[in-house]
């Protein structure tokens, strides 16, 4: 865990502690709604933001591994045999060449350190060449032992599989370090590592700022959540009606979560799909760019090394002989390569052996003949002529031939430095010859000495001429079906300038967009470009490969957009039926309201109608028994007239039993009202309510289907009962007396 995770975890316990303060008084539902929120987005975070971590990190480790193999691929063995990693090796010439190109390639790219290592029978690792300049306090001499070499780096010596290591520690500082192998092409054995470091803060620093992105989107996706969650509580507990937009909450909360979840999964995808669609382009790329750079390093390690060879064991060579020598030199590249020849002389061509003789019988005349072009050995190297003699295929270089290639100051800097170096020199920049077409040329010569006289005659230079949009476009489109993947664009690095841009196969492209080389980008996703370096003619040289539209049209990331369109489509449809329910639920409770409201007006009728009635009117409910038989009542509703009759307000006796009012006639009034409410009979009976000391006419009856409740109504019926008893009272006094004096009577009701 790192500063990140910790600020991470201490933004999540701020949120808890305000949530468990902000949600203690809201029901239990939102609380348990809203800790769920934030632990499941807490620990869902922690593995985003790891995640994250892994595939940045994978991602820049894929592409630092990718440019070391590229550039292991571009060194030159036979500079690699000619050093012995001692400080002896500080005045060749290939170390000095070599240097030279790393420094070039790592100051284009922005690389801290590309090296070199080697392995010594003994097990020590001893510093070759390097980017770093000699004069700078961090570089490190040639033959200084790495002290603290990794078991990784010792296994892949043996092995020749590269590897990529770190964030480790050794004296020089932290790195994240890629190794990969240069071989011996003959034996393919490991000459030596090559290995480009990258500073851990700064890869550090990359890897951080992809967590905290991470995070900072898990935290805005924790606050809307339970901005969501709180805005729910509200509309559900009525806080929001005075708010038009209210009736949507519930259609605006489906359309956030699906957008939000929509993007994650697109993000999510889109990311995963550029990765592995990158790695797809860097090895079809990788194909056509090896393609180009074999041809390359073809003429260059295969054309000049035969030529000069030829012309330095040869006295003497027809023109049939080298025509036929640069057809199999040449070989598949005849059309993109011219091969000349410029002899040493002190003063004038001999005639009848250029080139432009030809017409004049030149067939029969020998292209090289060493006597004929003897040269002084201790004339100063600007008085020598090179003139180039012979190009074979001339085709547009016809203007060239019979220069002098040490009067032109390009031609003789890249001269002086083949004779110092003996190795392969570009002219540079390459001289346009022909006025007709604009040609990207390659020019480089080589200098020739005799091998069958005395040492270190200087017999002359041969020359190269290729033609570079030949060699791109041609190699380009050989692969794949004549299908290119990629686009390539040409540069020239140098160490103290700006890179050069040299042309492009993409013949739609803005030139100056490409004008200006763009920096490597260890954590660019779905770049779809990359970087090869070519080591070739004593200049560092850059092909960026970019996606065709080819590729581009093959391998359509499309995975997201599809997701996009799911998603919204599937939002969309849910926020319409949400809406589409929430109407009908308007509708339903638009009707229920109206329901109601008659339902209210009909009651506050019918307690009008109870409430005026003389008569006494009870509502009880049952109370069942330990049985489940009916046991008592309790009283759950009494209109005024009742009140009067009883003697009580209503208040005193809602929900108690008749047994907790009346005990002394609880038994006998819960028999017939027991078979009212159980068996659903209606009765009509008189009785005396010794409680209320009154006799009342009782009607009961259960108007609902259920034991529950039953409706009583009482008529107070004590006065008549008084009367009736008075009457009868009379009678049986009267009657004694009429039956002993004979008398009739009547009784009138």
């Amino acid at each position: 865990m790192d500063y990140i995770d910790y600020s991470y975890i201490a933004v999540f316990v701020v949120i808890a502690v305000i949530n468990f303060l902000k949600t203690a008084k809201n029901s239990p539902a939102f609380r348990i709604a809203s800790w769920t929120i934030i632990l499941v987005l807490f620990t869902g975070g922690l593995y985003i933001i790891d995640w994250q971590a892994d595939l940045i990190d994978g991602k820049m480790r894929f592409n630092l591994q990718r440019q070391t193999n590229a550039l292991a691929q571009s060194i030159n063995p036979s500079h690699v045999m000619q050093l012995s990693f001692s400080e002896n090796d500080l005045k060749k010439p290939a170390y000095i060449r070599m240097r030279d190109q790393l420094v070039t390639y790592s100051k284009a790219l922005g690389l801290e350190n590309i090296y070199t290592m080697k392995l010594f029978s003994d097990g020590s690792v001893l510093f070759g060449p390097e980017s770093i300049p000699s004069d700078d306090p961090y570089s490190t001499p040639p033959g200084t032992t790495y002290e603290t070499p990794s078991k990784e780096l010792y296994e892949s010596f043996v092995s020749g599989k590269p590897f990529t290591e770190g964030p480790t520690t050794d004296e020089y500082g932290e790195f994240v370090s890629a190794i990969s192998p240069v071989f011996d092409p003959a034996t393919d054995e490991v000459l030596i590592m090559l290995g480009v470091d990258i500073d851990a803060d700064e890869w550090r620093a990359k890897i951080h700022y992809q967590k905290s992105t991470a995070a900072i989107i898990v935290l805005l996706l924790t606050i809307i959540l339970l901005a969501i969650n709180l805005l729910l509580d509200a509309y559900q507990r009525n806080l929001l009606l005075k708010y038009r937009w209210a009736k949507y909450t519930e259609a605006l909360t489906v359309a956030i979560i699906g957008i939000l979840i929509t993007l994650i999964t697109a993000l999510i995808l889109y990311q995963k799909e550029n990765i592995d669609r990158d790695k797809v382009f860097a090895t079809v790329s990788g194909k056509e760019i090896m393609n180009i750079s074999n041809d390359f390093r073809g003429i260059r390690d295969y054309g000049f090394k035969m030529l000069v060879s030829y012309f330095a064991s040869s006295d003497n060579i027809s023109e049939k002989e080298f025509k036929s020598m640069i057809s199999s030199v040449a070989g598949a590249n005849a059309s993109k390569v011219m091969m000349g020849w410029a002899p040493a002389v002190s003063n004038e061509i001999p005639e009848g052996t250029r080139q432009a003789d030809q017409k004049a019988g030149f067939s029969k005349e020998k292209v090289w003949d060493k006597e004929a072009f003897k040269c002084d050995p201790n004339l100063p190297l600007e008085k020598i002529k090179f003139p180039l003699m012979f190009l074979e295929p001339v085709g547009e270089m016809q203007a060239l031939l019979g220069t002098d290639l040490n009067s032109d100051p390009y031609f003789m800097r890249a001269i002086k430095k083949g004779i110092e170096t003996k190795q392969t020199n570009e002219v540079d920049p390459s001289v346009k010859y022909v006025s007709s077409k604009n040609l990207q040329l390659i020019i480089a010569v080589k200098p020739v000495y005799s091998q069958t006289s005395r040492e270190n005659e200087l017999l002359g230079f041969a020359v190269g001429i290729l033609h570079t949009e030949k060699f791109l476009r041609g190699d380009l489109y050989s692969v794949n079906e004549g299908n290119a993947f990629s686009e390539i664009d040409f540069f020239q690095t140098y160490p103290n300038s700006p890179e050069r841009y040299i042309l492009s196969t993409d013949e739609t492209s803005n030139i100056l967009i490409h004008k200006k080389i763009e920096k490597f980008s260890l954590v660019s996703l779905g770049e779809l470009s990359f970087s090869y370096p070519l080591f070739v003619f004593g200049n560092t040289y850059m092909m960026v490969a970019r996606a065709s539209n080819v590729f581009t049209d093959y391998y359509q990331n499309n995975a997201y957009l599809f997701t996009i369109i799911a998603g919204m489509s599937i939002t969309a449809i849910l926020v319409f039926l949400v809406l589409f329910i929430n109407r009908r639920n308007v509708d339903l409770e638009r009707i229920i309201e109206q329901r109601t409201h008659q339902l209210k007006q009909n009651e506050s009728e019918l307690r009008w109608l109870f409430k005026s009635m003389s008569s006494a009117f009870a509502v009880f409910k049952t109370v069942y028994d330990e049985t489940g038989d009916f046991g008592t009542f309790s009283f759950e509703y009494v209109n005024d007239a009742f009140e009067r009759m009883a003697g009580f307000s209503f208040g005193d006796i809602q929900g108690k039993t008749n047994k907790e009012l009346f005990p002394e006639v609880d038994n006998v009034w819960c028999k017939n009202f027991g078979e009212v409410a159980m068996q659903g009979v209606t009765k009509e009976f008189e009785m005396y309510h010794s409680g209320m000391n009154k006799y009342l006419n009782v009607n009961a009856y259960r108007p609902w289907n259920t034991t529950e409740r039953f409706c009583v109504i009482f008529d107070d019926i004590t006065e008549k009962k008084k009367a009736q008893d008075k009457i009868i009272r009379y009678s049986k006094r009267l009657e004694l007396p009429m039956k002993v004096g004979n008398m009739a009577w009547w009784e009138l009701n």
